[in-house]
C-alpha cells in the first residue's frame, strides 16, 4: 500500500532519494513526499486505496506529530467516532490515517491498540526528537531500522537498510540452516548480521533524551467481540476489508476459507472478479472452483504460468525481499496479481490465516492425535479417528500397520527430511525451535513463527510490485481474538478440520461445507526447478566454490542425487531444490 524512509538530514540525501528509488518507490504510485521534520528527513510513497480522490499524501503532520503511517486501519471509522464523543476530537479529513495518529496520541498505544483492527508499519515522531513505530501483530506489514549514533533510520525495505552502510556481513549459518531445513521466520533472524528486526505486536520508544530504545506489546483484545457470534465477527471483518473507492478481486480456491470471502462478498451485492491458478497439481481442485463460480455466477479467470516468467518473478521477489525464497508458491501468487492488475483490481483478498486459527492443517490433525494420547485415549479410539478423517490426511495403509505413537511422532515432527537428505547434511548441525507440545501451540507457531511471517512478508511484496494491495480477514485483529475462545477439541470433527467455521457458515454450498479433503497453496515446483535453464542454475551452485564453502559434504554424490531427481522428476525434494535455486539467486541477486 505504501513505502518510507526516513534519515537524519545529516545523512547523505543523494544516497537516500537513490536507495528510495530503487527499493521502495514500487510501493506506491503517487509522487514521492518529503518533509524535513526536526532534523530527519521523512520520504513517503503512497498507493491510494481509502480517500483516493483527495490524493493525500503522507507524511502526515498533526500539531507537533508527524507520521508515516503503511497500512490500514480497518475500523477506523468507528474509532473515529469514539475520540469525537468521549474526547471531543476533530477531525479534517476522512482517512484513516489521521484517525490512526489522533486515536494513538489521545488514547495511548496500549488502549488504542486494544480496539484498533488492520494491518499496519508505523512511524512517529514529535518535535522533542523521540519516536515510536511499530507493526501490527501478525507482522502483515513489514519495517525495519537501524540505530547509528544516537540516530535512527527507518525502512519498509531491508535491502534498502542494508545499503545504506555496506557493513553488514551475510550470516552463513542462517543460509546453512535455511538450505538444509527450510527453516526461515523473517521476524525473529536475518540473513545478515546486526540487523535489527521491529518484532510484531510492540510498540517501540525511543527516548531522545536517554538515549535509550523501550518496547511494550500492545495487542487487540476488545471483549466486545465475545459478545458476537463468529459469523457475526467473520461477515464484520470482511465487509469491513472490502474497499469502497477502487477495484478489488479474489484468489479462489477450492477450499473453504476463500469460498467463504466469495459468499460473504456476493450475499452483500459487492463487486469483485475472482483468479484461480490453473496448474498440474490442482485439477481436483479445479472442478470444485468450477461448481463455486457456476452456482454464483461469477466470471472467473483460470491463470496459466510460464517457467520463464517465473523464473523472472523469482528474482524479481529476492531482490526487493533480500532474502531467499523457501518454495515456488509466491512465484504463482505472483502472477495470479500481475493478471488482477489488468482487471484494475488495487486490492486481492486471500484466504490465509484460516487454517492457523481454526485448525485447518493435515499436520495439525496429527497433534490433535497427540493430545487425545496425553489425556489416556485408547489406541483402538485413536485409529477410528483416522478412519473418520481419512480423506483429510490421505489414508495409507502403511499407516494402519504403523505403531499410533511413532506415526504420531513422525507426523508433528516438523522439519522432517527424507532420509537420503539427512544423510548427506548428518554433520550439520543447527538450532531450530522447540517442536509444539499439542495443537494450540502448534497453530500459534505456524502463525507466529513458521512459516506464515515468510509468507506475508513474501506476499506484501510481490503485491505491491504489481500495484495491488494484497488483505487478509482471517487475520483480522477481530477474528483472531474470537477464535482463541472457541473449544480447540471441535477443530477437528466429524472427519472434517475447521468444525467452528464450517458450522458458522451453514448456508454455503453442500461441495463446498461437505469438502473433506485440504488442497495446499497450488505450485508445480516439480515442473519448474527440472526445466533446463532453472536445472542448470541449480547444477552450477552446487559445484561452485560459494556451495563448497557453505558445506563439508560429499558434494559428488549430492549433484548425482539432484541429476538422479531430474531424470527421474522426483517431487520427494522438489522444495528442497527450490532453495539451492533461490539461494543462488539470493546471493548473485
Amino acid at each position: 500500500m505504501c513505502g518510507f524512509f526516513i534519515s537524519p538530514s545529516s545523512f547523505d540525501q543523494i544516497k537516500a532519494n537513490f536507495l528510495f528509488e530503487k527499493y521502495i518507490a514500487y510501493r506506491g504510485v503517487l509522487p514521492k513526499k518529503e518533509l524535513v521534520f526536526n532534523h530527519y528527513n521523512f520520504k513517503f510513497s503512497r498507493l491510494p486505496i481509502v480517500d483516493v480522490g483527495s490524493y493525500q499524501n503522507q507524511p502526515y503532520q498533526y500539531k507537533n506529530h508527524v507520521l508515516v503511517f503503511n497500512g490500514e486501519l480497518y475500523n477506523y471509522q468507528n474509532i473515529r467516532q469514539l475520540l469525537e464523543k468521549k474526547y471531543k476530537v476533530q477531525f479534517t479529513s476522512k482517512t484513516d490515517v489521521e484517525v490512526f495518529l489522533k486515536g494513538f496520541l489521545t488514547l495511548g498505544p496500549k488502549k488504542f491498540f486494544k480496539i484498533a483492527c488492520g494491518m499496519w508499519a508505523y512511524v512517529i515522531s514529535d518535535k522533542l526528537g523521540n519516536f515510536f513505530w511499530g507493526r501490527d501483530e501478525y507482522g502483515i506489514k513489514p519495517l525495519f531500522f537501524m540505530k547509528k549514533n544516537y540516530e535512527l533510520f527507518f525502512s519498509s525495505s531491508q535491502p534498502a537498510l542494508l545499503e545504506t552502510f555496506d557493513n553488514h556481513k551475510l550470516n552463513k549459518n542462517i543460509l546453512r540452516r535455511f538450505i538444509v531445513t527450510g527453516f526461515q521466520d523473517p521476524n525473529s533472524f536475518s540473513f545478515y548480521d546486526n540487523c535489527e528486526l521491529v518484532k510484531p505486536g510492540n510498540c517501540y520508544y525511543f527516548n531522545y533524551d536517554k538515549k535509550e530504545i523501550q518496547k511494550e506489546i500492545c495487542l487487540f483484545s476488545d471483549e466486545k467481540i465475545l459478545d458476537k457470534s463468529l459469523r457475526e465477527v467473520v461477515d464484520e471483518a470482511i465487509i469491513s476489508q472490502y474497499p469502497k473507492e477502487v477495484n478489488s478481486s479474489i484468489a479462489l480456491s477450492g477450499g473453504l476459507d476463500s469460498s467463504i470471502i466469495l459468499h460473504v462478498l456476493s450475499r452483500n451485492n459487492l463487486k469483485f472478479t475472482s483468479f484461480s491458478l490453473d496448474l498440474l497439481n490442482s485439477k481436483k481442485e479445479k472442478s470444485l472452483i468450477f461448481q463455486t463460480i457456476k452456482q454464483y455466477k461469477k466470471q472467473h479467470q483460470f491463470i496459466k504460468t510460464e517457467s520463464s516468467e517465473l523464473l523472472n518473478s523469482c528474482k524479481e521477489i529476492i531482490f526487493n525481499f533480500g532474502q531467499p525464497l523457501r518454495s515456488c508458491q509466491p512465484l504463482n501468487q505472483y502472477s495470479l496479481r500481475k493478471v488482477a492488475l489488468q482487471y484494475n483490481s488495487k486490492v486481492f483478498f486471500t484466504g490465509d490465516g484460516s487454517d492457523e486459527i481454526f485448525g485447518g492443517y493435515t499436520q495439525g490433525f496429527f497433534f490433535f492425535l497427540k493430545q487425545l494420547i496425553d489425556k489416556g485415549t485408547k489406541e483402538n479410539l485413536i485409529r477410528n479417528k483416522l478412519f473418520d478423517f481419512k480423506d483429510l490426511i490421505n489414508l495409507k495403509d502403511e499407516f494402519l500397520k504403523e505403531d499410533i505413537k511413532k506415526l504420531i511422532e513422525r507426523k508433528t515432527n516438523i522439519f522432517n527430511q527424507d532420509l537420503t537428505w539427512q544423510n548427506i547434511f548428518k554433520k550439520e548441525e543447527f538450532t531450530l525451535p522447540k517442536t509444539p507440545e499439542d495443537l494450540k501451540s502448534y497453530c500459534d507457531f505456524r502463525l507466529f513463527i513458521h512459516p506464515m511471517p515468510y509468507w506475508l512478508m513474501t506476499e506484501d511484496i510481490l503485491s505491491l510490485v504489481n500495484g495491488i494491495e494484497t488483505r487478509i480477514p482471517f487475520l483480522d485483529q477481530r477474528i483472531v481474538y474470537k477464535s482463541k475462545f472457541l473449544e480447540r477439541e471441535n477443530f477437528y470433527f466429524n472427519g472434517k478440520n475447521k468444525y467452528h467455521l464450517r458450522n458458522s457458515f451453514s448456508d454455503l454450498p453442500d461441495h463446498i461445507k461437505n469438502c473433506k479433503n485440504k488442497f495446499p497453496r497450488p505450485s508445480d515446483t516439480t515442473e519448474f526447478i527440472f526445466e533446463n535453464e532453472i536445472s542448470d542454475s541449480i547444477e552450477k551452485f552446487l559445484k561452485s566454490d560459494d556451495f563448497k564453502e557453505l558445506f563439508q559434504i560429499n558434494h559428488d554424490f549430492f549433484l548425482e542425487v539432484f541429476k538422479s531427481d531430474k531424470d527421474r522428476k522426483c517431487s520427494l525434494r522438489s522444495d528442497n531444490w527450490f532453495r539451492i535455486l533461490s539461494s543462488y539467486l539470493f546471493l548473485n541477486k
